[in-house]
């Protein structure tokens, strides 16, 4: 489902500014780990969309395949052979 990309994106998106916020922002004499936290922090949200979404899709096609049967999702898998990442996965 390209619809998943959209959301892991959509995380990419949020966690993208608030990193680069606390790099830029951080304070030279604030510890280290603290920085380094509000750093990767946000990378968590878009991180939990990925570990969630993978999964999911994989029970969605061994859903549809026993909705609709072997013939027809062999036959979708072969006009849409991605599952997330046009090209990749």
């Amino acid at each position: 489902h390209v619809n998943y990309l959209g959301g892991i994106l959509q995380g990419v998106a949020l966690a993208l500014p608030a990193s680069l916020y606390s790099y830029y922002n951080s304070n030279a004499s604030s510890s280290s780990f603290w920085t380094a936290m509000t750093i990767l922090l946000p990378w968590l949200y878009p991180l939990y969309y990925t570990a969630l979404f993978i999964p999911r899709q994989q029970d969605d096609g061994s859903l549809m395949r026993q909705k609709y049967g072997d013939k027809v999702m062999d036959e979708y898998i072969q006009m849409v052979p991605y599952r997330i990442v046009p090209g990749v996965y």
